[in-house]
């Protein structure tokens, strides 16, 4: 074989491994594609593994078919207002995916564009839902239904560029700089009150229990006055019984037990003075014998 034979046989062999190299492609399970040829679209390909296409007249776009992410970020420019006239700034996001990619070629191209449509439709939808929704229902337990109303207007405007949007959910709710200073401010005043309401309650309650305190200690040493003037009463009673068993017992010793108690109630103190005959009958127990 002469060389210019083996020139031209490796030219050929070249040449088809060339065409069988840019004909043939791998489609990721992870991509969709789409085969073009002279600007409009020929096929589209969601099922992953060998893939033909005529080099050099068809080429081949390709997207990614998992699940994505865009977020939306409040501005200054893009407050929304509750249906009670509520200014408020959301923090959003959503989960979507391509599932036509015939159609989001045709209707939108690229991502990017894919992104901007997205975002203003989410704070269209957002500013659509919180209008006709109470501030308190946002922030309370009718969050999770608002978020659904905002998921179902989205999914249902973005079926029509190919996109399954899967969910919509809501991550921040800030209120603007002015609003959010006067909620401080009725806060704070709610406080307030409360808390005086709660010291007022207080200071009644306190008065209620030290007046029934008081009222109970004075009961209490009443009847201890009144006990102690009964067992008094009750010991005097004895002592004269006592006595007076005595007295018909034994005069003398009555007539001694007497004088007996004057002297120590005539002599209870060191300053006690007594002049008195040395004569007296009062002073005839204490003379000498």
């Amino acid at each position: 074989m002469t060389q210019n034979k083996i020139f031209s046989v490796g030219l050929i062999i070249f040449a088809f491994i060339f065409l069988i190299a840019n004909s043939a492609y791998i489609l990721d399970q992870r991509q969709y594609d789409i085969v073009i040829q002279f600007g409009d679209v020929i096929r589209q390909d969601t099922n992953p593994g060998l893939k033909f296409k005529i080099p050099f007249i068809q080429h081949s776009v390709f997207f990614d078919n998992r699940i994505q992410t865009i977020v939306f970020s409040a501005s200054d420019d893009s407050e929304v207002v509750s249906a009670d006239q509520k200014t408020m700034k959301l923090n959003a996001f959503s989960k979507y995916r391509i599932s036509d990619p015939l159609k989001f070629f045709i209707t939108v191209r690229d991502e990017n564009t894919l992104r901007a449509r997205m975002i203003a439709l989410m704070e269209s939808s957002i500013r659509e839902v919180i209008g006709s929704t109470k501030f308190n229902d946002v922030l309370g337990y009718k969050r999770i239904n608002v978020m659904e109303a905002i998921t179902t207007i989205v999914k249902e405007q973005m079926l029509k560029f190919g996109i399954e949007v899967l969910e919509v959910r809501i991550t921040r709710i800030a209120l603007p700089e002015k609003a959010r200073d006067a909620v401080y401010a009725r806060m704070r005043t709610e406080r307030e009150k409360e808390a005086s309401e709660i010291r007022a309650t207080g200071s009644e309650e306190g008065q209620k229990i030290r007046a029934d305190a008081e009222k109970q200690r004075v009961v209490m040493i009443a009847d201890a006055k009144q006990q102690s003037q009964t067992l008094i009463g009750e010991g005097e009673a004895e002592a004269i019984k006592t006595i007076s068993n005595a007295v018909g017992k034994d005069i003398e010793f009555f007539d001694f037990y007497r004088s007996i108690e004057a002297y120590k109630n005539s002599f209870d103190s060191k300053d006690t003075k007594i002049v008195i005959g040395t004569e007296t009958p009062f002073l005839k127990y204490m003379e000498s014998k």
